[in-house]
């Protein structure tokens, strides 16, 4: 989180692209708190997608064919 406030002191828009649904980085510590969350992890605090009034959800993917995409977003995030 400190990487991306660092970042947006000198930058008019960040653009994070993740999916929360994916598999953590391997932590080999404890972190107290939320600090070892990733930096879309602790802005989407617990959403499945980013609020409408924090930036855009872009629905449709280009990287597979929209019927394997489909069963994926039926299967996994809702």
């Amino acid at each position: 989180m400190a990487n991306l406030i660092a970042a947006g002191t000198c930058a008019r828009n960040i653009a994070m692209l993740g999916d929360q649904m994916q598999l953590a980085q391997p932590v080999q510590c404890v972190h107290p708190g939320r600090s070892g969350e990733s930096s879309l992890d602790f802005l989407l605090d617990g959403a499945s997608t980013i609020a409408p009034c924090r930036g855009i959800f872009l629905a449709t993917s280009y990287r597979m064919r929209p019927k394997v995409c489909q069963f994926i977003s039926d299967a996994v995030y809702l």
